[in-house]
């Protein structure tokens, strides 16, 4: 976690869902990009700073407060860890929505040229003199 963090990202929500496991949320607006840019985004801090296995952007997450009843958790007292809430901003990380940003380009540039290649292949055939094609 202390990485993402120190490349800038500024998470909405982090929790310490078991010792040493953390879970942030970044908040991106609906208006950034397509749907498809954010989660692209979110793929990658996952792939990046989390849990590669998790590719959808609506995700279930652990809740502050209760415990995490994961059985590799378990104490040797038999108690399972308290999902600790660390911190709650109402923000919008800035780095997050630059990176959506970066999928959006991407995205709309390969939509252009796939446009621009379907335009060549549509364009009616030179002909030579009035004969035809060569």
């Amino acid at each position: 976690m202390g990485e993402m963090l120190d490349k800038g990202y500024a998470p909405a929500l982090l929790q310490e869902s078991s010792p040493g496991n953390f879970q942030a949320i970044l908040k991106v607006p609906k208006t950034e990009g397509a749907k498809t840019d954010r989660n692209e985004a979110f793929k990658d801090l996952n792939r990046a700073y989390g849990d590669e296995r998790i590719t959808g952007l609506v995700h279930p997450f652990r809740l502050a407060g209760f415990e995490n009843r994961k059985e590799e958790h378990r104490d040797e007292h038999g108690a399972f860890p308290f999902v600790r809430l660390v911190q709650a901003v109402n923000r919008f990380c800035g780095k997050a929505i630059g990176l959506v940003r970066q999928y959006q380009h991407q995205r709309e540039l390969t939509e252009q040229l796939d446009r621009e290649r379907l335009q060549r292949t549509k364009a009616p055939m030179q002909t030579h003199r009035g004969r035809g094609p060569r």
